[in-house]
């Protein structure tokens, strides 16, 4: 039991004093020499604190591939899904039409003022709405609500 009130108390610094700790037990006559010192057992916690950044690098790892693998995919989804027309959003903000679509974009951001970017450079497909989705959901709800009401009334 007092093993294990030890592996949760801290342990001293080298060289500070400490609590006092229980008397060590006499070393036992079958070491050989009486001048040496008994040794310390080792600290259970020692081994697993030492082997951790082992075990969570490749975790880490597997995990940033894995985002980045996702992430790869979506945006081939959406230079798949472009087409002459789409109004889209680009990296930095900028909204334009795409004018013409090869291996870079032609996107025209104001009347007469086009520019070439790479297909990569496209954010996501503007749709032109400025709610989110959650916001429309409850647009929804309430105005079918608030016509069941009207209707109710009349």
């Amino acid at each position: 039991m007092s093993e294990l009130y030890s592996f949760f108390q801290p342990s001293n610094a080298p060289g500070r004093e400490g609590p006092a700790s229980p008397p060590a037990a006499p070393p036992s006559t079958s070491q050989g020499a009486e001048g040496t010192a008994p040794q310390r057992p080792a600290e259970p916690a020692g081994g697993l604190s030492q082997m951790l950044p082992f075990i969570l690098l490749p975790v880490m790892l597997v995990v940033m591939f894995w985002v980045q693998r996702s992430s790869s995919k979506k945006q081939q989804q959406l230079e798949s899904s472009l087409k002459v027309g789409d109004k889209v959003i680009l990296r930095d903000g900028i909204v334009g039409k795409i004018i013409d679509l090869g291996a870079r974009a032609k996107v025209e951001i104001a009347p007469g003022v086009n520019i070439t970017i790479l297909r990569a450079g496209i954010d996501r497909v503007d749709t032109g709405d400025a709610k989110p989705a959650a916001d429309k959901a409850d647009d929804k709800k309430g105005g079918a609500s608030s016509a069941s009401a009207e209707e109710k009334k009349a």
